[in-house]
């Protein structure tokens, strides 16, 4: 009759949870504290066990640019970036901040080589979802996207401060495979209801989108006015 409550018991037990406490660090600092940085797409991920016998979780990235990650000495464009805790199958360990992504995503991340490993650098905090509205690609935060100098910056802003922070651009990295990603629609509705002030882009999106609508109404509705002028034109020619 005890058995379900001690089930119960070493399943909580067995599953430890890490809180984290995150300050704002700006944009150039981080990239200064980085030993690479990945633009690319999130793939998937798996649980393992280290040597010390901690759990990590690894993800897997296609990369499209980077700086410090040797993808042409590996001559790969798949990186696997590793962040703490993870789910095995007899036990688990649970890190707050650690992000979440979707297959498709794409990002930005800050990445720490410890022990010809790459790490996540920061969690969250070094994590950066790269979003599209018109021409032009913000990188957001989604743990501070108020803050200035981290929240919220446009692509082109931050390729020039890693050529300022790091003295080079990001490499262009190759790839004849294709990564299928999330709709740029769906990516921006999932990431503006998020990031605070930045919703006023998807609220201008959606105004264009109206304003795009209506327009095209205007249009049948004058054409089909037309077409009907056409058609008592032509009556009235005839029986005339």
């Amino acid at each position: 009759m005890f058995r379900f409550p001690i089930f119960i018991l070493l399943t909580l037990f067995s599953t430890q949870v890490s809180a984290t406490l995150f300050i704002p660090q700006p944009l150039e600092t981080q990239l200064g504290e980085a030993d690479g940085v990945l633009v690319g797409h999130y793939l998937k991920k798996e649980s393992v066990e280290l040597e010390d016998g901690q759990i990590a979780t690894k993800m897997f990235f296609q990369v499209d640019k980077e700086f410090g990650l040797q993808t042409d000495v590996f001559k790969n464009n798949e990186v696997i970036v590793h962040y703490p805790g993870g789910q095995l199958k007899d036990r688990g360990v649970r890190v707050d901040g650690v992000p979440n992504f979707v297959s498709g995503t794409p990002v930005v991340l800050m990445i720490k080589n410890v022990e010809n490993r790459f790490w996540g650098m920061n969690l969250a905090l070094g994590t950066f979802h790269v979003v599209k509205f018109g021409d032009t690609q913000y990188l957001i935060n989604k743990l501070f996207p108020t803050q200035a100098g981290l929240g919220q910056t446009k692509y082109f802003d931050f390729e020039k401060l890693v050529r300022k922070v790091k003295g080079q651009n990001l490499k262009v990295v190759y790839s004849d495979t294709e990564v299928t990603e999330t709709t740029p629609s769906r990516s921006i509705a999932s990431v503006s209801g998020e990031v605070g002030n930045f919703r006023k882009v998807a609220a201008n999106s959606e105004k264009a989108e109206n304003d795009e609508e209506s327009s095209m109404g205007q249009i049948w509705w004058l054409i089909g006015l037309l077409g009907a002028l056409g058609v008592i034109s032509t009556w009235r020619r005839r029986h005339g």
